[in-house]
């Protein structure tokens, strides 16, 4: 196992968050906490069908990342000595949740080698499996958005499915998940909100 360069319970802690993320998932949908205005997008008519009404483009108020969005997502802000974590979710009817997650650590180290980065990942992805039953991660493979190094997984439990992409930027780590309730293919609105997202 690799040296890690954080701490226990930083870790520990981001295994945390991700299990309380789940949690989130599934609990009944508070009002939301309003954001900084979004910016409305203009769908692409070759789009339209497979986004559905009411998507827009998001940028939060620290102008971190814009991402697609179906309406205005609810904010969750949570401060710790080692690091600040920030929740952004919105659902689409009763079975579809879309959500971005990212963490700021105060001390970051100047990079990770591969190693480090597959544990940083997987420290997430276990915490977010944590609750479910019968999960099953279907599937794992590297990506990148631009430079940035990341993973894309696929899982599967009795609660549902899940899509998350993981990353690793300018010494933050992103998550940007899409959770559908039922079994089966995920859809295709779902590839659409993660493609859209970008760093600013």
């Amino acid at each position: 196992m690799p040296k890690f360069i954080f701490s226990i319970s930083s870790r520990a802690r981001l295994k945390t968050v991700a299990v309380a993320i789940f949690v989130s998932l599934f609990a009944p949908i508070p009002s939301p906490n309003l954001l900084a205005e979004p910016e409305l997008v203009q769908v692409p008519a070759g789009e339209q069908d497979n986004l559905g009404e009411n998507w827009q483009r998001f940028i939060p108020k620290d102008g971190e990342f814009s991402v697609l969005m179906p309406g205005t997502p609810r904010e969750e802000i949570e401060e710790n000595p080692d690091s600040v974590f920030y929740l952004y979710l919105a659902d689409q009817g009763a079975d579809k949740i879309y959500g971005v997650f990212y963490a700021r650590f105060l001390s970051p180290p100047p990079e990770l080698n591969p190693d480090e980065l597959d544990e940083l990942y997987r420290s997430f992805v276990d915490g977010f499996l944590e609750d479910w039953s019968q999960k099953q991660i279907l599937k794992e493979e590297p990506i990148t958005l631009g430079s940035f190094p990341g993973k894309e997984y696929e899982v599967q439990g009795s609660e549902g499915r899940a899509k998350l992409r993981v990353y690793w930027a300018n010494s933050r780590l992103y998550v940007v998940l899409a959770v559908s309730k039922t079994q089966g293919t995920l859809p295709g609105q779902i590839d659409t909100f993660l493609d859209s997202f970008q760093l600013l």
